[in-house]
């Protein structure tokens, strides 16, 4: 009936256009009332459209000026205007235009800006909703909002009202140690007032936790995936009917101890051989050694260039221990690439020289302590101890246990007795320093001499 409608107005004013368009001899007839038909075509979309339709098919260029958007009003009721939180509420009103109410269109209504739910307006603009409120604040704001769709000729508009909330607040309490060793487990003590039934959830380090409570509970959280370091602990429990949410937050501390690396290694490298390099951890935790920035495997990587490198003693991170490492710069001789053959072996030369002068001087200083710190040394009694040291030194390299002064002299040199070429030569040294430091008989020149030639048989 209405397209009926429209298609006949339409085709009476497409005559009235054509007939102005191209004048026809005088005819009878009553005048039109131009305005009432122009009111009629800008009130209807859908008669606008269908004449600018006719008008094309026929030929004729016509230019309709858009009407102005028609301006809306929208009301807003909430009944009750108090509501225990998590209850619900109803929402109602009215969306008008000055022509009069606007049926079956979407109002959106939010609660506390967040968007709730959509109502539709019936025949007379007329829209109703329930909604539930859900936010713990002493009021809450609820909007209408009428927004057209597209292509519709309509202005927006929005109303609020407020919704006053009752509530009980409720609070969380935590407590935990201050420190906590790394690896062990972390116990969380949880109060919450008052005691009501509800989920606790635990933050800490990116896990969450979640612990069903009362009044209180406690939470064991293992640190081992946790981060060395000062660690914020977040509790959170949600809002539960008239009883609103609740955070709490915590700090701890988890300790890491360092384990104790050791690494000695020649200050020269072949490249393709295997080399003598000696380390220990303390504790016991398992570690990588790299040469030249690659996992050693017994030998020096054959593809490296003559040079000096790094090489580095790594420990693997385990609870309590964090990862440790150690460096000792050494330097890599390849013969594929080697430079020239004097000035590598002048390097090698000072290099080695070098350090076992101060490797010795250490041993030195470790055979000087242990001797009573009330003697006063002669020069023959240092000499004979100096022997001793050069002496510990050639046997530590052969067998790989370094001499400390928490051994006597005899007491190392049982140890490494088995690496000594001439027994009775070391037996001679270990005798000399002993008199050294322990008798006021100081060995003499000729027994000193004899030592020396005795270093040279081990």
């Amino acid at each position: 009936m209405r397209r009926a409608f429209a298609v006949a107005i339409a085709t009476a004013l497409l005559l009235l256009i054509v007939a102005l368009h191209r004048p026809t001899g005088p005819q009878l007839a009553p005048t039109p009332d131009i305005r009432q038909l122009v009111e009629l075509v800008k009130s209807d979309p859908d008669l606008r459209r269908l004449i600018l339709h006719y008008a094309e098919e026929l030929g004729i260029q016509l230019t309709v000026k858009q009407p102005k958007p028609i301006s809306t009003n929208i009301t807003l009721h909430v009944q009750p205007d108090k509501v225990v939180a998590g209850g619900a509420v109803v929402a109602s009103g009215i969306l008008n235009t000055p022509r009069g109410p606007l049926p079956r269109q979407l109002v959106a209504i939010y609660v506390d800006k967040t968007l709730a739910t959509f109502a539709t307006t019936d025949d007379k603009g007329r829209f109703q909703a329930e909604l539930r409120v859900g936010v713990y604040k002493p009021q809450v704001e609820i909007r209408a909002v009428y927004k057209p769709l597209p292509g519709e000729p309509y202005l927006e508009s929005n109303a609020t009202a407020t919704v006053e909330v009752l509530y009980n607040e409720t609070t969380l309490r935590l407590s935990a140690p201050r420190q906590v060793k790394w690896g062990d487990v972390l116990t969380i003590y949880i109060r919450q007032d008052p005691p009501i039934p509800r989920a606790v959830r635990i933050s800490v380090g990116g896990r969450t936790y979640v612990v069903e409570t009362r009044g209180e509970a406690a939470v064991d959280i293992p640190t081992a995936a946790l981060t060395p370091g000062m660690q914020k602990i977040t509790a959170h429990a949600e809002g539960r009917g008239p009883y609103a949410p609740a955070t709490a937050a915590v700090a701890v501390e988890i300790v890491a101890e360092t384990p104790q690396a050791r690494l000695e290694a020649p200050p020269v490298l072949i490249a393709g051989l295997p080399a003598e390099i000696r380390y220990s951890v303390t504790p016991n935790v398992s570690a990588v050694l790299y040469v030249a920035g690659r996992p050693y495997n017994g030998s020096v990587p054959l593809d490296v260039a003559t040079g000096f490198y790094d090489l580095v003693l790594r420990t693997a991170q385990a609870p309590p221990y964090r990862s440790a490492s150690t460096t000792q710069r050494v330097f890599i001789i390849n013969v594929a690439n080697f430079v020239p053959l004097a000035a590598a072996a002048a390097v090698v030369f000072i290099l080695v020289k070098r350090a076992r002068k101060e490797e010795v001087e250490e041993l030195y200083r470790e055979v000087r302590g242990a001797a009573p710190q009330s003697a006063v040394l002669t020069i023959q009694a240092e000499e004979a101890l100096r022997l001793l040291a050069h002496a510990f030194y050639i046997l530590g390299e052969r067998s790989g246990v370094r001499y400390s002064r928490i051994y006597t002299y005899r007491e190392y040199a049982a140890k490494v007795t088995q690496h000594a070429k001439n027994q009775n030569c070391l037996r001679h040294i270990v005798t000399l320093a002993e008199r050294a430091a322990y008798s006021p008989h100081t060995p003499t020149p000729a027994e000193l001499a004899e030592g020396w030639r005795c270093l040279d048989q081990l």
